[in-house]
């Protein structure tokens, strides 16, 4: 229970921590997310998604692009 508070109240603040940073940061700069600030979100990133190339592409279109509209590969 504990352990829930302090995540809850790291939450709030890297919350607060990102829209300052945001709001201050400069023109063209990547935005900051809570989850960059937060030591407890660290640790539970994603893990990086597939690479997109030629060979796995006709997956994204299989999801994504009726068979009426999509030419045969």
């Amino acid at each position: 229970m504990a352990e829930a508070r302090c995540r809850t109240q790291w939450d709030r603040t890297a919350a607060l921590l990102a829209l300052l940073a945001n709001v201050h940061r400069k023109k063209g700069a990547s935005p900051v997310r809570p989850e960059q600030l937060n030591p407890y979100r660290r640790a539970e990133r994603r893990t990086p998604g597939m690479r997109i190339t030629t060979e796995n592409l006709h997956l994204l279109k299989d999801a994504f692009v009726s068979n009426k509209e999509r030419t045969p590969r």
